[in-house]
């Protein structure tokens, strides 16, 4: 029996370009997420290669951190809480405290 996939949706957008075009609440909170941890906001950031990789490394554990844990961030982006470094900082503490590990991993 063919089962369907249910298609990725990134917080409530269907993948990462509509988030980047069509959120700025949620791309301004995966940004500092990204920065909080000191990795590039975007491939266009870092054009070197070491870049687009890191960037593309940090967007798909942001990604999938984000789909993860939607509950602990909607009703921030409902209520659109200022995004700042705290508020960010704030959330991936709170993640890693139930996951036991960082949004993005050590990359080795």
């Amino acid at each position: 029996m063919l089962t369907q996939k249910k298609p990725f949706f990134l917080g409530l957008n269907r993948g990462i370009s509509e988030v980047f075009s069509g959120d700025p609440w949620f791309r301004s909170f995966y940004m500092e997420i990204a920065k909080l941890y000191g990795y590039p906001t975007s491939t266009a950031e870092d054009m070197s290669q070491r870049g687009k990789v890191l960037s593309t490394f940090a967007t798909v554990n942001i990604s999938l951190a984000l789909e993860e844990h939607r509950m602990e961030w909607i009703p921030l982006w409902k209520d659109k809480v200022e995004v700042t470094p705290k508020l960010a900082e704030d959330f991936c503490r709170k993640i890693y405290s139930i996951r036991g590990e960082h949004i993005i991993p050590l990359f080795e």
